[in-house]
């Protein structure tokens, strides 16, 4: 069970890093006024530490949903064994 809840956290947190490397803007366009824009470049680091912040969220989620999962799977068939 703790090898399945680590492969998950590892898994997740690749994927969600790969998948919001390639998905999530770095330039973000505001519009002003009519026909008026202003483009705002996030740096690399503020890029990179939101891509790991964001990630860490989503491997905190996939775990704690497998937990459960797997904690209400387990009781269940506690259950009906007696």
């Amino acid at each position: 069970m703790e090898k399945l809840l680590v492969k998950t956290g590892i898994y997740s947190f690749i994927i969600s890093f790969i998948g919001f490397l390639i998905f999530f803007p770095r330039e973000h366009r505001y519009e002003e006024g009519p026909n008026d824009y202003v483009t705002e470049i996030v740096s690399y680091s503020d890029f990179f530490f939101n891509i790991t912040r964001y990630s860490a969220i989503v491997m905190v989620i996939a775990i704690f949903i497998l937990a459960v999962s797997l904690w209400s799977s387990h009781s269940s068939s506690t259950n009906g064994n007696s």
